[in-house]
């Protein structure tokens, strides 16, 4: 057993057809709610969210936080689906092009909308669980706000960590600087002693922690160059490919 998110993208890897349909087998998804997904999805959207109502699920640890993470979710990847979680209906071509990683079945519409993807949701029911147990709680929950995190680092730097790291460094530069401007002017003007003075050993290491940071960025993105060449994966997803066919007269002539 690999665990959920692995079950999940080897089911799409080997998938059929137009439609592609993700929901729990134990029937807390029901079945009769995928119609209405349908009919949304022949609107021309590439994924179809069921917003559950009514849930039947424990407030505290289920609903609360699940609504805690819808909105962070909103707010990192600006995709307004209200309930990420819950059944998922996507176009085949998509489904089998995504390349989840662990943990990421649970953002699959903000991944589908930053793929530039078009999301819609459907209102659907949410009967009680009758077989088995959720696995879900709050560790879960503090697993989900680290994705989201990543996600937003993924959304704000565009994948690329130097961005990020290099300015956290920049910063720590500056502030290094402007401290050691200070001292130099009371050594110079007041003879003030700076070698020892604890504003002294701040910039110190904030010139360290500036460089350890902008050495993180570059190591991490030369890693994630390897591993967006190994992976394959694009950042975008191609709807449809428009190509003007050649004019039979003109190539006779030719």
């Amino acid at each position: 057993n690999r665990g959920q998110c692995t079950a999940i993208y080897a089911g799409l890897q080997h998938t059929r057809g137009r439609y592609v349909v993700i929901m729990d087998g134990d029937l807390q998804h029901p079945p009769e709610e995928l119609p209405a997904l349908l009919e949304k999805a022949r609107e021309g959207f590439d994924m179809v969210k069921g917003a559950r109502v009514n849930r039947s699920e424990s407030l505290v640890l289920r609903r609360i936080p699940s609504r805690i993470a819808n909105y962070l979710l909103r707010a990192v990847s600006r995709c307004e689906v209200k309930d990420m979680g819950g059944l998922s209906l996507l176009k085949g071509d998509l489904a089998r092009s995504l390349a989840l990683r662990e943990g990421q079945h649970r953002l699959l519409p903000a991944l589908v909308y930053n793929l530039g993807g078009s999301v819609a949701e459907v209102p659907t029911s949410a009967p009680p669980r009758f077989a088995g147990k959720s696995h879900y709680g709050i560790g879960r929950s503090v697993d989900v706000l680290f994705d989201i995190v990543l996600l937003w680092f993924q959304n704000s730097f565009k994948q690329r960590p130097v961005y990020l790291f290099g300015r956290i460094a920049l910063f720590l530069f500056l502030a290094a600087s402007l401290v050691m401007v200070w001292l130099l002017y009371e050594k110079f003007f007041f003879g003030e002693h700076m070698g020892s003075r604890p504003p002294f050993l701040g910039a110190v290491l904030f010139y360290l922690a500036s460089l350890g940071f902008l050495s993180t960025g570059f190591i991490l993105e030369v890693l994630s160059n390897v591993l967006a060449a190994q992976s394959g994966a694009k950042p975008y997803q191609v709807r449809e490919i428009v190509r003007q066919e050649p004019d039979p007269a003109e190539q006779a002539t030719d």
